[in-house]
């Protein structure tokens, strides 16, 4: 599980089994069995943040994702394979995508276009759109929201 940034990283986590051995990021597989992903306003898909950027209230996002990857997809394509989650799918566990309706960090289309996407290739995903929470409403226990987000991963546990 993680938060904005963390979501990309604990997705990442969920689909690195998919990285090519001949990757520079390429490590070893642990052995630590995973139940399954969960994404708290989360960049999870560093091409589909690009694209949904176009919004003025997230052109940031793009310059984010192109300081953490050091480029353009275009420029190393080989470096977006191995390190966005949405190019490591299927992750074959079940993924909750919790999002606030105002986020004005991550665009809220992001889940949904996450969740069809990782449906299409067979994997098991939810989405849970709490309206008027904001980006951080998600992570923050005395929220409107938190309920959402406990109840999730109880369930994501438990199940």
């Amino acid at each position: 599980m993680g938060h904005s940034a963390g979501g990309h990283l604990a997705f990442w986590v969920a689909g690195r089994h998919h990285i090519d051995r001949g990757s520079e990021i390429y490590q070893p597989q642990p052995q630590v069995p995973l139940h399954g992903a969960i994404s708290l306003a989360g960049a999870v898909n560093l091409r589909l943040t690009i694209d949904l950027s176009g919004y003025f209230t997230y052109a940031h996002d793009k310059q984010e994702v192109f300081a953490l990857m050091g480029c353009r997809p275009q420029d190393l394509p080989d470096r977006y394979k191995a390190a966005n989650p949405g190019d490591l799918l299927p992750f074959h566990v079940p993924q909750l995508l919790i999002q606030g309706s105002e986020d004005d960090q991550i665009p809220p289309e992001l889940p949904a276009r996450w969740a069809e996407m990782s449906r299409r290739l067979g994997d098991t995903a939810t989405v849970n759109m709490i309206p008027s929470a904001d980006h951080f409403d998600v992570m923050d226990p005395e929220s409107q929201a938190w309920g959402t987000v406990r109840d999730g991963v109880r369930k994501m546990i438990f199940s």
